[in-house]
């Protein structure tokens, strides 16, 4: 593919969240990146969850929107809806274990040391400490109206368990105190919990309990297999009336799977026998009323995709060509199933019979030893319209989707960045220069 340059003109704006006159970001390809939106911030954010507003053009470049943001239309209305950071989430030092050189695919669990909640101007209104002298995680829910700050357990508190949930205006609605941790979230305020066990890997046995949102214990799902198994992932749908769950060895077989509804009802159970699912290196999407897609392995490193029906019946599971870390998705159509390792291979398959539609591995390492940890860490994957967004390490990649061409690339050299999307916008929150940057893709 020819490579042609991408040259993306960050205008200063007036504030905090302005930038030098003229400085230019590259990237290389055949599809334009436009910053549309900046701005800094005094720590390190390593999430964001965004809300919406009617501001004024002017209001809407305070809060770092750029004019490239805004279409004629809503120039001559004076107005525009446009995204703001509603929630951040502060990441702290890496030496203090919060995010460092390995940076685990989303949607797992990450150590923060606050969550900091704004208006749309800019203003704090309030910030929750977390983790400050315990190891906590936090869990959000799909539609990120509802987050659980977990309590984890480790060698020296065993019994540091309990939760508890918060809306996406900071409020408590309320806190477990006994032996469980939630380890996710509906957006109606449902959770599930588990008998968390600080050994690596955790010892058989223990079940799933479900919490409805006022805290009230409503079902337990039973652990089919105590000796062998033990709760490795719980995650809901979108609409937040179906929990998959998953009972494994973590390194050795069996996986079982179980579709429960919001009321803890199993709808169906499925036993994988030769196949192990990891809690760190696993992943699994939900297409709702559709499809499962998730990842599995067998043996020392041999991994494999499968997908399940919505009445949990195997339709495929297919060898991988790589290992590390995987994240799952599932494309808005239905039609494609993609699959990344965090070594840097890309797959993206046709939903109905696992047939490959194309892969990428021109970034994949061919050594099953990391010796450049920066240089990987393929940790994030999107759909957004027909591209298909990959983080790589400090690079975004954007594809083709259907086809898997790569389309554009954007480097920023040295530095920890994430991913988020809203409103049609890709969001790079820049953990290393504590900024965010908005783009649009411009073709």
């Amino acid at each position: 593919m020819q490579e042609l340059s991408i040259v993306l003109m960050i205008v200063s704006i007036v504030g905090t969240n302005g930038q030098e006159n003229g400085m230019e970001r590259k990237g290389t390809g055949d599809l334009n990146l436009e910053v549309v939106y900046e701005r800094n911030f005094e720590e390190p954010v390593i999430d964001v969850i965004f809300d919406t507003a009617t501001v004024t053009i002017e209001e809407a470049r305070r809060m770092g929107w750029k004019e490239e943001a805004f279409t004629e239309d809503e120039v001559k209305r004076g107005k525009v809806l446009v995204s703001y950071p509603k929630v951040v989430l502060v990441g702290g030092e890496e030496g203090e274990g919060y995010w460092g050189w390995y940076i685990p695919p989303k949607g797992l669990p990450r150590r923060i040391k606050m969550v900091r909640f704004y208006s749309k101007n800019g203003s704090i209104i309030k910030e929750l400490q977390v983790g400050k002298d315990s190891i906590e995680y936090v869990y959000i829910s799909p539609q990120k109206k509802f987050f659980v700050v977990s309590k984890i357990p480790w060698e020296d508190a065993p019994d540091h368990t309990g939760g508890i949930l918060y809306n996406s205006q900071g409020e408590k609605i309320w806190q477990i105190k006994n032996r469980v941790s939630p380890i996710c979230v509906s957006d109606e305020g449902s959770t599930v919990a588990v008998y968390p066990d600080w050994q690596v890997p955790p010892e058989p046995g223990g079940d799933f309990y479900l919490y409805d949102s006022t805290g009230k214990l409503i079902a337990a799902v039973e652990n089919p297999d105590p000796t062998e198994v033990f709760p490795v992932f719980a995650r809901y749908s979108q609409d937040g009336h179906f929990v998959l769950l998953c009972y494994s060895g973590e390194t050795v077989p069996p996986t079982i799977f179980f579709l429960i509804d919001e009321k803890g009802e199993i709808l169906w159970e499925k036993k994988l026998s030769e196949y192990a699912y990891s809690s760190r290196g696993g992943s699994i999407d939900i297409q709702t009323h559709s499809w499962i897609v998730g990842t599995a392995f067998k043996g020392r490193a041999n991994f494999y995709g499968f997908l399940m029906d919505w009445a949990g019946n195997l339709r495929w599971i297919k060898p991988l060509n790589s290992w590390g870390d995987w994240i799952s998705l599932i494309s808005q159509s239905g039609e494609r199933v993609y699959f990344c390792s965090n070594r840097g291979y890309i797959l993206g398959a046709k939903t109905y019979s696992g047939e490959i539609a194309w892969e990428c591995n021109e970034w994949a390492s061919q050594n099953r030893r990391i010796s450049s940890p920066r240089g990987h860490g393929f940790s994030e994957m999107y759909e957004l319209s027909s591209y298909l967004i990959v983080k790589g390490g400090s690079t975004i990649f954007l594809f083709d989707s259907e086809t898997g061409k790569l389309l554009g690339k954007l480097e920023y050299p040295g530095k920890t960045i994430f991913l988020a999307l809203h409103n049609e916008t890709i969001f790079v929150i820049d953990a290393t220069d504590n900024r965010i940057e908005g783009l649009r893709p411009k073709e």
